[in-house]
């Protein structure tokens, strides 16, 4: 079994030093020589939880960052504070983390920002208890999110207001951990309704439970849902690194999109989805991605910060500057592969 099947934790991490040679085929040029021009070719990379999202990321791990001259380890965290906390200690070189993360690490006044986005999936749905049939149902119930003050958290109080329902007076929030743990509490009946995003949105229809709405229709068809981060500081003094860990992401996207077999075997093996929910969840998510690395359209923006004003994070919108530095994203046809 590949290494990067194991489970990740905040302790294991996934080199990548079993790159296979189907990866090859996207570079022109070996390992050694792409790492003879970097300042850093050893970095530590954190993803808050493991989840089908990052699918671009185990890609890269297991097939595009040993080309680049990478020698980078990935490790899954317990959660966007716990994440953030590594960043700002330098127990991690970059995050993976989403743009309400940022919000609240600016806030802080932390010197850290993202730097490349492109993770625009709005993919959580709100799924109920069969009984539930409409929203006026859930008067009385409660809502499993992953934990208080997560984007779980401030999606369901989002949907709930848009409803004309009020949060914790009409409907309970319980945190119910990571997402298959708050499967398993639906079916269970400890919650009668979570907050979920693929593979379980698809996996709880298929066995009788309510989509009741979705964050794409009530929220917006795009979020931030995921953005590389790093110090300030990291970003002024590894510009080539980041090229290069850029660079190999691009190939994991293309990858991703033009080999449905390895992106489908990777879900397996990194998350032991069946192979029939990894191809259902590679078939929700792909279209997801931008490998230019661009936060999401103006609107879906605009439905971002009205979130995150909703949420007391903000008093308003803040400019994409505030959250982004995007001269990799300006600069993407100097650096990225050639198609």
């Amino acid at each position: 079994m590949n290494k990067h099947a194991k489970r990740l934790t905040r302790r294991t991490f996934l080199s990548n030093s079993a790159a296979v040679g189907i990866g090859a085929a996207f570079y022109s040029r070996a390992s050694s020589q792409a790492a003879a021009a970097l300042e850093k070719t050893e970095l530590r990379i954190g993803a808050a939880i493991t989840a089908a999202v990052f699918l671009p990321v185990y890609l890269a791990a297991n097939q595009t960052w040993k080309a680049e001259g990478l020698n980078a380890s990935l490790a899954s965290f317990r959660g966007d504070p716990e994440l953030a906390q590594a960043l700002v200690g330098d127990s991690v070189d970059i995050a993976l983390v989403p743009g309400d993360t940022i919000v609240s690490m600016v806030n802080a006044k932390s010197d850290c920002i993202g730097f490349y986005a492109g993770f625009n999936a709005a993919d959580f749905a709100w799924v109920a208890n069969p009984s539930i049939k409409s929203w006026n149902d859930t008067k009385g119930t409660s809502v499993a999110i992953t934990s208080y003050g997560a984007l779980t958290d401030q999606i369901a109080r989002y949907m709930l207001k848009k409803q004309g329902l009020a949060a914790l007076t009409d409907v309970q929030i319980i945190a119910g951990g990571p997402p298959a743990s708050m499967f398993q509490l639906l079916k269970a009946g400890r919650a009668q309704s979570a907050i979920l995003a693929p593979p379980f949105v698809a996996r709880a229809k298929s066995e009788g439970f309510t989509v009741l709405g979705t964050q794409a229709e009530i929220v917006g068809p795009q979020w931030p849902k995921e953005v590389f981060v790093a110090r300030k500081k990291f970003i002024e003094e590894n510009p080539r690194t980041l090229e290069a860990l850029l660079r190999a992401h691009v190939s994991a996207i293309r990858l991703l999109n033009s080999d449905s077999a390895i992106a489908t075997s990777t879900l397996v093996q990194t998350l032991k989805f069946t192979p029939e929910v990894a191809q259902a969840t590679y078939e929700e998510i792909r279209a997801s991605y931008d490998e230019s690395g661009n936060l999401p359209q103006p609107n879906s923006m605009a439905s971002f910060w009205n979130v995150m004003k909703e949420s007391g994070k903000v008093t308003e919108a803040w400019p994409n500057s505030a959250i982004l530095d995007d001269r990799f994203i300006r600069t993407f046809s100097s650096w990225a592969p050639k198609r």
